[in-house]
């Protein structure tokens, strides 16, 4: 396992849990506890907000209020679904309105990048326009 991906998991498996010990996330991720602790260190250095506890219940524990993004999408994707966001709520299919509304927020609140994202978005959508007809929907959901 190469030591991204071994930070990935451990990021993962911290999130999952409320406090995990070094052993146990040695034992899982199948290294040394010597490995986690410099994986700790890499983390820290990183500015993920690991705390670490000491004594009998010791352990680390990932603060509630950090969001890892899992999944990392270019401009151009990230401007491809919004797009697609777009169309899907233009076919007025008022059962998923409200749902597209919060999936293109949420996307433009996890990419970071909102204001160029918008801009390149307004552009591309100045540029064109779709026109689509909705003809039994039922049939393909």
């Amino acid at each position: 396992m190469k030591k991204i991906e071994r930070l990935q998991n451990i990021i993962y498996l911290l999130s999952q849990n409320k406090r995990l010990s070094c052993s146990h996330i040695a034992k899982t991720l199948e290294v040394s506890p010597r490995t986690i602790y410099r994986d700790m260190d890499a983390l820290s250095q990183m500015k993920v907000p690991i705390i670490a506890y000491e004594g009998l219940d010791g352990g680390y524990e990932l603060d509630r209020s950090y969001f890892f993004q899992s999944v990392k999408l270019t401009d151009r994707e990230l401007m491809i679904m919004i797009l697609l966001l777009e169309m899907g709520y233009q076919l007025n299919t008022t059962d998923f309105d409200d749902a597209l509304i919060t999936l293109k927020h949420k996307l433009l609140n996890a990419s970071g990048k909102q204001p160029n994202i918008n801009n390149g978005f307004k552009t591309y959508n100045n540029r064109s326009t779709a026109h689509i007809s909705k003809k039994n929907c039922k049939r393909y959901i």
